[in-house]
């Protein structure tokens, strides 16, 4: 509730957000958190094409899918054991039944997690994946990427400070063609 009042009642389709922080500080558990909350608080969802299941895409480049997957369990589950201690079975019901995380009518939101290595992929691969989850029946209606300086720019600046004013910019432009 204090960040939709920080930024204005909640995310707007075609802007870019930014969460800054050193290194250490919670930046990545924060963003998955957001994801979280954003499917949790958004229920009864409708996607502009209502035959497409609305999706999160979080892109990390920093976590592999399995320490997102397993920060995801302990966020949405309170759990402090981790999902090592569990069963698959176990898993998969404690994150239905305590983390909500089921697809159905009353909450159609999915989050999907995708890891590419760092500096491996440039801003254009945004639209592939966007597009990619398009065909697969998805919409995709949030897009979060975990290390801003681990995605290249389509310019390839050698300075870093141009480089990121760059990805920043493309991100803008991604966001609003494709109003996400």
């Amino acid at each position: 509730q204090g960040l939709n009042e920080m930024i204005g009642g909640g995310f707007e389709s075609g802007r870019v957000y930014m969460l800054l922080g050193i290194t250490g500080i919670g930046k990545s558990v924060s963003l998955l958190n957001l994801v979280y909350q954003l499917k949790k608080y958004n229920k009864n969802y409708k996607t502009k094409d209502p035959t497409k299941t609305p999706c999160i895409l979080m892109l990390t480049m920093e976590n592999t899918v399995v320490e997102t997957i397993t920060r995801l369990f302990d966020l949405s589950t309170n759990g402090n054991l981790g999902m090592a201690n569990y069963t698959i079975d176990e898993v998969l019901r404690k994150l239905r039944e305590e983390g909500e995380l089921v697809l159905n009518d009353d909450s159609p939101i999915d989050i999907v997690i995708k890891y590419k290595a760092n500096k491996s992929v440039d801003t254009s691969y945004l639209y592939t994946l966007v597009d990619d989850l398009e065909d697969d029946g998805y919409e995709v209606i949030c897009l979060v990427q975990d290390h801003v300086k681990r995605i290249r720019s389509i310019y390839n600046s050698p300075d870093l400070r141009i480089e990121l004013g760059d990805i920043v910019n493309e991100f803008k432009v991604f966001a609003a063609t494709k109003d996400i």
